[in-house]
């Protein structure tokens, strides 16, 4: 049974005053990948349209969530991090942030402990060489994940690689990208992604 989340691509857009400025932005929230390899390539298709409707704007970033509950990266999370990974490319891994939820769930004095396995999580199965050091905790820090890509915003701009392999291949052909890769390699490995 689906659960109650995303379930087709949208673009979401809105303005934030930040620094005493009004700040436009426009966030893809995307689907989480099935389990199967038909269906989590469908997911990577409507990305790869939503990139192509942005009409000239730019990517600034990209959030990867992991429930701070899930005490352990499983297959499926690992899984789930490698097509993370295969989506941005290692040129945009600068532009990540890692978000993690479920914190208004954890009693209080079980925070320092979760927030030492998050550390070993950034440094172990979490980690992008070269990037990817701005982790959040969710609820309570929105504000600060849109104040960081502000600060991005100024530097070089390198694409989403999913987006430059789309340009290259055409939207249909989301099999020879390298998420479309890793995706049918995780299926036939027997993991189910769920992003």
């Amino acid at each position: 049974m689906r659960s109650q989340g995303t379930i087709h691509c949208k673009v979401w857009e809105f303005k934030r005053q930040l620094d005493k400025r009004e700040v436009k932005f426009a966030l893809i929230d995307t689907p989480g990948l099935e389990d199967t390899s038909s269906g989590n390539l469908r997911v990577l298709q409507e990305i790869t349209s939503q990139l192509g409707n942005l009409q000239g704007r730019v990517v600034s970033g990209a959030i990867y969530f992991h429930r701070i509950t899930d005490k352990r990266m499983t297959g499926t999370g690992r899984a789930n991090f490698d097509i993370f990974k295969a989506i941005c490319g290692e040129a945009f891994f600068p532009r990540t942030v890692i978000a993690t939820t479920m914190w208004n769930h954890i009693q209080p004095q079980k925070v320092p402990a979760y927030r030492e396995l998050q550390k070993e999580l950034q440094t172990t199965h979490m980690h992008l060489p070269g990037g990817g050091d701005a982790v959040f905790e969710l609820p309570g820090n929105e504000e600060a994940i849109l104040r960081h890509f502000v600060r991005l915003k100024a530097l070089s701009r390198p694409q989403l690689l999913l987006e430059v392999e789309a340009n290259q291949t055409g939207r249909r052909g989301v099999r020879k990208t390298r998420a479309g890769k890793e995706i049918l390699k995780k299926s036939n490995d027997g993991f189910c992604a769920i992003l």
